[in-house]
């Protein structure tokens, strides 16, 4: 009887991973990046976990444009293979090739359910009951400080690998994280050329996106002041019209019956 085939690590292909953690918080001991697997928690805040796909060709002369996603753990391989089955036949699939960088947690499983509900909660935010007996209270609000993250630290560092298209950069997000899709677009409406909010959960803390929303007042660069792609209707699941345009503000769930593990 012949010996089984040895089995092998499946690999995502021109991927690698990273943990990044922020930059020390000011007047504590340790500063800047930590990279790579067994890197150390900084006293800046505990790691991100990054998946960077940079394509195996020659870069554009512009650079490659790059897509930045959340919850990296679950949704890197399924985003890089799409895009290698597709970016072969750009005509057809409207599908080129360009650098991932998927943003997740150093956990075996899909998700961080806690350091999520931080990360991609717009602020205020409020306390909640821990999700399991013995752990943590949830907390949600720190999609600023996690946006700031994105911008002054893993941009320049993404930017440092390989050459990029500064102004061909979008950030995906669904559910919770389409929610702090929106979250970035209200606040920082410059720090991507694309937004792709899927299924955003914009019922969340009664609505609590509303108001920045309300703030929000387009971006100067885009046509029309920025108000056409805010005003097309957003409905799935999960979200209803955005108030104030076209479909009116809709019916959602109650907040107390969210999921923050979405």
């Amino acid at each position: 009887m012949s010996a089984p085939p040895k089995a092998s690590p499946a690999l995502i292909a021109d991927t690698t991973v990273h943990d990044l953690g922020p930059r020390a918080i000011p007047g504590k001991v340790g500063s800047g990046f930590s990279s790579g697997i067994a890197s150390e928690q900084r006293a800046g805040g505990d790691p991100w976990r990054v998946f960077i796909h940079v394509p195996s060709g020659p870069a554009p002369e512009a650079g490659w444009p790059v897509l930045y996603m959340t919850d990296d753990n679950a949704v890197i391989g399924t985003a890089v293979d799409a895009m290698r089955a597709q970016a072969f036949y750009p005509l057809g699939t409207n599908v080129g090739w360009g650098v991932i960088v998927a943003i997740g947690y150093p956990v075996a499983g899909a998700y961080d359910p806690l350091r999520r509900s931080w990360d991609l909660g717009p602020p205020p935010g409020k306390t909640y009951p821990p999700f399991y007996e013995g752990t943590s209270e949830v907390r949600t609000g720190g999609a600023g400080d996690f946006l700031a993250f994105i911008e002054e630290e893993l941009k320049p560092w993404v930017a440092s690998r390989t050459r990029i298209d500064d102004k061909r950069q979008a950030l995906y997000g669904h559910s919770f994280g389409g929610l702090f899709a929106l979250y970035a677009l209200f606040t920082r409406p410059l720090s991507f050329r694309t937004f792709i909010a899927a299924s955003p959960a914009i019922y969340w803390e009664d609505r609590a996106i509303d108001r920045f929303l309300e703030a929000f007042d387009g971006c100067p660069q885009w046509p029309d002041g920025g108000r056409d792609p805010v005003g097309r209707r957003v409905r799935d699941g999960q979200a209803r019209a955005i108030p104030g345009r076209r479909g009116g503000r809709g019916k959602a769930p109650p907040a107390e019956k969210a999921d923050t593990h979405r």
